[in-house]
């Protein structure tokens, strides 16, 4: 388990699948990937898939002693040290208290548990509070890709973050 002040991570599995979709789809989110807008059927099986890697981790957020979430670091680069912070969704009414905890456990678990020396993240510019939340974990915006992606009939720019061990004082 992974804490920060009264947020936990616990690891998921892959039995844990159809409580990640269900959470996604409880807060109506769109989970674009390249090519295809995932369905709920079909994203069961490949959420499933993608926690059974090794090289990603997800994880159960915790507040409170209820879950209400789910954060996940992807791609872990051994050889680099690096990985990417791919997901974050909280249940709504949880609080952006818990959203900052998450991250900020996840940071901690990548730079001192993993031995990564970089973690990226990303966000839609359709959505800037997780600008706002990646900032305040300590992120650096690095870029913008522009009208990266075509959602909800107008395009919208993708908005790069980044942390380094060195910078997040461990």
């Amino acid at each position: 388990m992974i804490s920060y002040g009264d947020v936990e991570l616990v690891y998921l599995d892959t039995h844990d699948g159809p409580f990640v979709c269900d959470l996604l789809w409880h807060q109506g989110q769109n989970l674009m990937t390249e090519p295809e807008v995932l369905t709920y059927d079909n994203a069961v099986p490949y959420i499933t898939a993608s926690m059974a890697g090794t090289s990603s981790k997800a994880f159960g957020i915790w507040h409170k002693e209820e879950r209400v979430g789910l954060i996940t670091l992807l791609d872990i680069h051994r050889v680099h040290r690096s990985a990417y912070l791919g997901m974050l969704a909280v249940v709504p009414g949880s609080g952006v208290k818990t959203g900052y905890g998450a991250v900020k456990a996840l940071l901690s678990y990548a730079f001192n548990r993993q031995n990564l020396n970089r973690v990226s993240a990303h966000t839609w510019s359709d959505n800037p509070d997780m600008g706002v939340l990646y900032k305040r974990c300590g992120a650096k915006h690095e870029g913008t890709e522009r009208q990266q992606a075509y959602k909800n009939g107008k395009y919208i720019d993708r908005l790069i973050y980044s942390v380094l061990k060195e910078e997040y004082g461990t």
